[in-house]
This record gives structure tokens, sequence and C-alpha cells, in this order.
């Protein structure tokens, strides 16, 4: 596992309270926020997606500390991958460790099947129902930080960011790639340097540790064009 705690989660200390919230599962998340996700319809697919991976980090990384749940966060590290291509993804077929309940193990279960819910959606041709199932991570990031006028601050900055870098077009619905440096509000991110970004990051991954990413061979067996975790 590569993947380290984000500037924007780790700048606002979250990772270091102690857990408070209650947990009452689907009603906690399986909310409305029509503002929010009409801003969401206003971004590319693949934006908006990256948006929802920053909100399941935002989750993880709150309750690592408290869990040795690793399945969530690699779970994210592929779901990076998957903003470069879907078939990096194995979404698995079953539901998943059930056994996993109550305001930490069950927040980061929903977390994590929240995020491949996403990925369906955006392996569609459509890519129809991205943004409103953006919503449900958002509503579990917030449901669990110990002050949300950080969770805030970020998701405004990350929004202006996305409109101005990644509006929705549709004639190219799905939009570019997205690195996972332009969800951050501190790195001073120009398009011009997601070929580098993209790059580091598939070249950094190792299938053989994390169960959600298909290896080489099973990329070739999809008819993926190029070299497997090498940006082409």
């Amino acid at each position: 596992m590569t993947l380290q705690i984000p500037n924007w989660v780790a700048q606002s200390g979250a990772d270091n309270q102690p857990p408070e919230h209650t947990w009452r599962g689907t009603p906690d998340f399986n909310r409305e926020n029509a503002k929010l996700e009409s801003k969401f319809y206003d971004l590319s697919r693949t934006a908006t997606l990256a948006i929802g991976i920053a909100f399941t980090e935002w989750t993880v990384w709150r309750l690592r500390p408290y869990s040795d749940f690793e399945a969530p966060l690699h779970v994210v590290e592929a779901a990076w991958a998957a903003t470069i291509d879907i078939r990096y993804y194995k979404i698995p077929t079953i539901a998943e460790f059930q056994e996993r309940k109550g305001p930490i193990d069950g927040v980061l279960r929903a977390a994590k099947d929240l995020i491949e819910k996403l990925l369906r959606s955006y392996d569609t041709p459509s890519k129809l129902n991205v943004p409103g199932r953006t919503i449900y991570p958002y509503f579990v990031a917030r449901h669990v930080m110990p002050d949300k006028k950080p969770f805030d601050a970020w998701l405004k900055a990350t929004l202006q960011r996305s409109q101005h870098l990644y509006p929705f077009n549709e004639h190219d619905i799905p939009g570019p790639p997205v690195p996972r440096q332009a969800m951050d509000p501190t790195f001073d991110f120009t398009t011009e340097q997601t070929p580098q970004l993209l790059a580091d990051y598939l070249q950094n991954l190792d299938p053989t540790t994390n169960p959600y990413l298909r290896t080489p061979d099973e990329l070739l067996a999809t008819g993926f064009d190029g070299t497997p975790y090498r940006l082409s």
C-alpha cells in the first residue's frame, strides 16, 4: 500500500480526534441535497467520481486509527486507478464484510460499498447516475467529522477548482482523467501536470497486494491497450 493520508484530511486534524458519532446505517447517508447534487451535474463525470473518492478518503482516514479494516483503503487506492481506466478496478460481484458493523467498521464498510456502487454507475455508457450516487459518500464523510468546518471549506475550494478545470461537456461526458492531487486545495495543481501525476500513481501500484486491482494478465484479457500500469 503506497497511499498516504492526503493533505486535505491531515491538515484538518480529523484523524487525531476520537470518534463520537452515532451510526444508524442507511438513514445517515440515504439523504438528499439538491443544491450540492446540482453542482456535481455541472462537472465532468470523472471529476464527480474523483470528488466521491475524495469524500471516501475523508471517511477512511478519519477512522483508520481506530480499526484494522484494510479493505476500504484498498478500495480507495484502486478507485483512483479507475479514474484513469475503469478496468483497473476489480469490483466484487457479491457483498463483502457483512460482519463489519458499528460506528467504526460499519461506517467504513458503508463507505467501501458506496464507492463501489458509484464506480458501477460510472462504468456505464451514459454515466447518468454518477452525480446522484456521489451525494451518499458526502453524507457519510460529513457525518463522522468531529469539526465540519474544515470539511466544508475543502469541499467549497475543491468544487470551485473542479468547476473551472473540469466543467461538464455533453460532447465528452467522462472528461479527462483527474489525478488525486487535483482534490488537494493546497497543491498548486495545473492540468499540464496530469500525465506525469497519473503515470507516477500507476507505476507505484502493486496489484499483488491489493485485491481490488486487476493484475496485468487480467487487464490484457479484457482487451486492454498498451502496458498495464503504465500510462499510454
